[in-house]
């Protein structure tokens, strides 16, 4: 859905001159790489903006609509056989990479006892209150 309407966006800026979708889809691509960088790596900003610039020039530099038409069939059939060919690779049953191992589970069950209030600095808070029954049962039973 999203691809449509970057298409159809794309398709309206045509009007307006090859200046302005450049720098539109530069600033997407600026945006993009900054948001990747500093917040998620796994945005699509950076993307859209590529291959919008890949898309504009193909649009741009086409003679005529049946060799965008067919250009476009190609690409998405060599889109279609990277999908296929590693699932026709791949074993037909998962495997257990997936799964985590003993050192991960250790550390997020120390990851639970544990808590960060100021980095750099280990605050064990969760474990307070079981560490002082504990130590005042064992030390002297002077609790009663």
């Amino acid at each position: 859905m999203y691809a449509l309407l970057f298409g159809a966006g794309l398709q309206m800026l045509l009007r307006r001159g090859k200046n302005c979708i450049r720098s539109r889809l530069s600033w997407l691509v600026l945006f993009g790489h900054g948001h990747a960088i500093l917040l998620w790596d796994g945005d699509i900003l950076l993307a859209y903006g590529l291959i919008g610039l890949l898309c504009w020039r193909m649009i741009r530099d086409a003679k005529e609509s049946s060799k965008l038409l067919k250009t476009g069939m190609v690409l998405y059939l060599c889109g279609v056989k990277v999908l296929l060919v590693p699932g026709f690779i791949s074993p037909g049953e998962p495997g257990d990479f997936w799964q985590p191992g003993v050192a991960e589970l250790q550390y997020k069950k120390f990851e639970s006892y544990v808590a960060v209030s100021i980095p750099g600095v280990i605050a064990p808070t969760c474990c307070l209150p079981a560490f002082w029954s504990s130590a005042c049962n064992t030390a002297g039973n002077w609790r009663g």
